[in-house]
Order: structure tokens, then sequence, then C-alpha cells
């Protein structure tokens, strides 16, 4: 029983790489959004900018897109304190990533643009052979494409309004969790059922408007993304497979403080509260009796989000650009929760950004960033009492660097 009680703890940290830095979105979207830390509600910098507010699409005119970042997660792992004073650290073997994304946004009349943008989502967790779980390798993919065909329209010279149609296509693959099945209302689609895929769509509209001649301001608001429920595997997740995306809105501000000097801040709240598989919390779970992917079973335990960016960008010359920002966050779950957060990347509050823009003639431009999500820590008392465990710690930081081209016309 307690080997099988320490396979769950393992198994929870799979399920939470599901995750991006804050909670299920990333810092940013995009190279060019990266380097100001993602403050760009007001202020959209490429063909991405639906994803973060669609209003920005007729201010860029005609352009694509192309890019890639490349995470690393540094130090990504937990620790097991036991009343007796031993401990047991484990660590991801998989921490460098590479995430695609391309975009186009096309002028189709007077102040009028259509696009679609794309974005891809999908860290890995993999972990060695254990002494504790004795199942050999065990590990979770996750994958997640995202797709934004979008529509916006400017008036006269200072407002615009936008829509989105935000789809989600995702596939997961569960191997090597045998021994947690007993904990399962459906112990047959638990783990080793190959890839299962789901779709899911939601709506964002936003608006943007200039004032007092120096000021942009922008809102946008997403719906939740209702997704299909993850059949293959619906003995894992709450309600039989679960896992819509939250709602979420922004509000941003731009502050044109000369010809060459932009300022920007973001406030985004995501609405965890609304997904059960997210807020959910860690005391829901019963040891004796199966209730993993029951409606009321085990989450994350997660509140409400609440993020603050800022971003500068400054024009050094015609053809070179510098941008830097900071994003920081409220603490996403109390330290009541820590079972079912291991190795989740959200326990980073904090990121540092840069990045450059560079005019390579022709209307085309390269873009390069880079940002560093803090060392983060997170110990508190564990759940797993039938262990012994005393306490559990989780520790991650990470670094990211991208790079993207874009071509006007």
């Amino acid at each position: 029983m307690k080997k099988q009680i320490l396979c769950l703890s393992l198994f929870l940290s799979l399920t939470a790489n599901l995750i991006a830095n804050f909670g299920v979105f990333p810092v940013a979207y995009g190279v060019k959004a990266q380097g100001l830390a993602g403050a760009v509600t007001a202020y959209p910098q490429d063909s991405l900018a639906p994803f973060t507010n669609p209003a920005g699409g007729v201010w860029l005119e005609g352009r694509y897109d192309v890019g890639v970042s490349a995470p690393y997660f540094k130090d990504r792992g937990y620790t097991y304190t036991l009343l007796d004073g031993s401990s047991y650290r484990q660590s991801s073997t998989d921490n460098l990533f590479f995430i695609p994304y391309g975009s186009v946004t096309i002028p189709v009349a007077d102040n009028q643009n259509v696009g679609i943008a794309t974005y891809f989502l999908g860290p890995n967790v993999r972990y060695k052979d254990s002494p504790i779980v004795g199942q050999g390798a065990y590990y979770l993919e996750s994958q997640q494409l995202q797709l934004a065909p979008n529509w916006s329209i400017g008036f006269a010279d200072n407002y615009s309004v936008g829509v989105a149609v935000i789809g989600v296509v995702s596939r997961a693959k569960v191997a090597g969790l045998q021994t947690l099945t007993d904990f399962s209302v459906a112990p047959n689609y638990f783990t080793n059922k190959g890839y299962a895929y789901n779709f899911g769509a939601g709506v964002r509209v936003g608006v943007l408007a200039r004032f007092l001649d120096h000021f942009w301001i922008g809102a946008a608001y997403c719906t939740k993304v209702y997704s299909s429920k993850v059949n293959g595997y619906k003995g894992l997740l709450v309600n039989g497979g679960s896992l819509d995306v939250p709602a979420n809105w922004s509000l941003g501000l731009r502050y044109e403080a000369s010809d060459d000097l932009n300022l920007s801040f973001d406030y985004q709240v995501i609405l965890n509260k609304g997904v059960d598989s997210l807020s959910n919390p860690f005391q829901n779970i019963t040891f004796f009796s199966p209730n993993l992917g029951s409606k009321n079973g085990p989450g994350f335990g997660w509140n409400n989000q609440r993020i603050f960016r800022f971003g500068a960008d400054y024009q050094f010359t015609e053809r070179f650009n510098m941008k830097l920002g900071y994003a920081f966050s409220n603490r996403l779950f109390n330290n009541q929760q820590l079972d079912f957060n291991e190795l989740t990347e959200s326990i980073i509050r904090n990121y540092i950004t840069a990045g450059t823009t560079i005019d390579l003639g022709n209307c085309q431009e390269l873009s390069i960033s880079y940002f560093y999500g803090f060392h983060a820590s997170e110990s508190g008392p564990s759940g797993l009492t039938a262990l012994d465990v005393s306490q559990v710690t989780l520790i991650n930081s990470m670094h990211s660097v991208g790079i993207s081209y874009g071509k006007k016309f």
C-alpha cells in the first residue's frame, strides 16, 4: 500500500506537466511579445497578436511571422522529507523543448484584417528507473496545438475591435503507472493506452483605442475553451477526462514616451476556479476507495491567478530595437496543495525578459528573445500521511531563448 501511495504522488507530478508557465498559459505568445514579458494587450507586435488581443491585427497591416522558442527547465524536481529525517529526490530527464509557431494577418478591406495564428505547447516529463516505483521508465507526453482564426476592424484611426476563435487540438500519452490503477474509477483507462486526443474551442474578443495623443488602452476577454474529454485516460482526470482551458481577461496600457520609447503594462486574470480539474483540492483524494477520474476527484487546488506585466521598447536606430520586460504573479496554490503540484512549472512567479528586433531591409525583420524564470522553491506539509512523509519541496527555474522571422507585405 505504501508503494502505491508513493507511486500515486509520482503520478501527480506527471499530470502537473500539462501546465505551461503561468498556469496553462505561456509567458507570452511569440518572440517579440516575450521581449516585453507579454505586456502587449495595448501594444500589438506581430501577427500572433490575436492570441492576446484580436483588436491588434488591423494595426499591423499585412505580415506573416514564423518562429521557435526553446525553454530549458533547470532543477525541475521535488523532494520528500520523511519523519525519520531521510529524503528522496526525483528530477525529470526531459528538460529542453522546442516550441514552434506561425501566423499571418492580411488586409481585406479598408481598415479590416483577417488572419490565422498557430502556437504549439507541449513539454514532457520522463523519469528513469526508480527503486520506489519499480516499473522501469515512466513518463507523460503532452502536446497542444492552438489555432486562432481572427478578424479585426479599425475606426477613425483611433479605435479597433476584433474577434478570434480559439481552437485547441491536444494529445497525451501516459505509460508506466500500472501500480496506480487501484485508485481510479476507470482502471482500464488509466495508463499505457497510447495517444489520446481531445479537441476544444472558445472565443476571444478585444478592443484597442488611442486617447490623449500618446496613450493606448486595450482590453480582451476569452471564454473558457470547452474541450472534449480525454476518453483514453478518463480514469486519470477529474470528471472522466475533463480538462478545459480556463476563461481569462486582460487590460493593457501603452504610453508613447517619445518617438523612440514605448512603455507598456498589462494586468491579466486567469479564472482557474471555473475548471474543476484545476481547482479541486488535493484533499479530495481518498486512499482507500477509488476516486481518480470522478467529478469530485483530486485536482491541483489552484486559485485564480493575477499576473502583472511591464515592458519597455526602445528604437536605438532605424534598424535596431531593444525590449525589456518583467512579469510576476500571485501564488497559484497554497502549501497544502504541493502533493498534486509536484514539478508544475507554475511555481515560478517572476520572469525577466529581453529581446531585440533587427530590420533586415525589404520589409523583413529578425527578432531574438531571452527570458529567465527566477529560481522558485515551495515547501509544505505532505498529504501522504500513510507514508510518514512530513514535507514536500518543489523546485524549479528556467531559461528560454527564441528566434523569429517576420515579413511585411
